[in-house]
């Protein structure tokens, strides 16, 4: 089969906050054209947007109706399939006590309101391209804290959970099949693998894919051998 490479859509961004207003902020922070953010207003329809469909990242503040920013963390982490997906927490909170506990939830960032645009656009890349070290505090205006630590007594938490590295290709593990639009029944052509999962050894696959006609793009997962419009 031949790969026609196709330029690479950008990263999805989940942004679960309540308020309308606060939308602009994130869209400036980010940037449209660097993210393809799509929003949740509670914290039980950010948690049904990740599980029907992966994201790239998750930024949740902590005020949520229905289900917190904390609970959500915490639900994000104990499922199998979305533990490895980086979150930042955002908070109005200044205490300390506040950010540790967003740390012990399970989130990778911390930033207290207001943030800097430029710090946390550059903290959104640098969780995507894998990068997570330690846990941190982008916190605004108290000081910075030490990582929280993990249940092993010392080391941060999460370093061991979220090492499994994912990434795009297009010589994925599984060989994409072939595949028909579903809408107008025109072959699809296959672009790009995105490879993640929980760990190396139990890898998630999501092929990508073009329709020639009017019909957009497709993702297919290999697991459930699932084709949805993207």
């Amino acid at each position: 089969m031949t790969i026609a490479r196709q330029t690479k859509p950008a990263p999805r961004a989940l942004v679960a906050d309540p308020d309308p207003e606060s939308r602009a902020l994130y869209e400036q922070a980010l940037g449209l054209s660097d993210f393809d953010i799509v929003y949740a207003s509670d914290g039980r329809e950010a948690l049904v947007k990740v599980l029907e469909q992966p994201v790239a990242l998750l930024i949740t503040e902590t005020e949520l109706p229905l289900i917190d920013g904390y609970a959500l963390c915490q639900l994000v982490r104990r499922d199998e399939l979305i533990r490895t997906m980086p979150i930042v927490v955002v908070t109005t909170d200044v205490r300390q006590t506040a950010q540790r506990r967003a740390l012990q939830a399970g989130a990778d960032a911390v930033f207290v309101k207001p943030w800097t645009d430029g710090d946390l656009g550059a903290e959104a890349r640098r969780l995507i391209r894998g990068e997570f070290g330690r846990p941190s505090l982008a916190v605004t205006p108290a000081p910075a804290l030490e990582p929280v630590a993990g249940s092993d007594g010392g080391k941060p938490r999460g370093i061991k959970s979220r090492s499994h590295r994912r990434y795009d290709t297009t010589e994925p593990p599984a060989a994409p099949p072939a595949l028909r639009c579903p809408a107008c029944d025109r072959a699809l052509t296959y672009g790009f693998s995105h490879i993640g999962g929980v760990s190396a050894r139990e890898p998630e696959q999501w092929d990508y894919y073009t329709c020639s006609g009017p019909c957009g793009q497709f993702q297919y997962r290999q697991r459930t051998r699932k084709l949805q419009r993207v």
